[in-house]
């Protein structure tokens, strides 16, 4: 699935997110702080760090909004991991291992104040 060409098109991103690119841009300040926070002291795993934070593979999921809109796709489709992988070019354990920790750790505790921003 490509970002930047959903992004292009305002209906299917709405359709695919349940945002309007608007309320996505507003919304990644919060997941980005949140996510900085989270990956520079924990592993995907939710285990502590040893080593600090270096991307493994700059491909998937370059960026902190390639990051969200993956996750927010997540939510809205419900997805199988399969499917996930495959429609975001990952591996099965990084899709499933991705979405859980930084919707447990990056938008769920802070979703109440985020969406008080939007």
């Amino acid at each position: 699935m490509n970002y930047e060409k959903n992004r292009q098109n305002p209906v299917r991103f709405l359709s695919l997110k349940s945002l309007t690119v608007k309320e996505f841009d507003e919304l990644l300040p919060y997941f980005e702080a949140n996510w900085l926070h989270f990956i520079e002291r924990y592993n995907l795993d939710g285990t502590p760090r040893m080593r600090a934070y270096a991307p493994r593979n700059e491909t998937q999921l370059p960026t902190i909004a390639h990051k969200l809109f993956f996750i927010l796709y997540y939510q809205k489709s419900n997805a199988l991991q399969e499917h996930l992988a495959a429609s975001f070019d990952l591996d099965t354990g990084m899709s499933n291992n991705g979405v859980a920790r930084a919707m447990d750790s990056c938008l769920i505790p802070n979703f109440g104040q985020i969406a008080g921003y939007l």
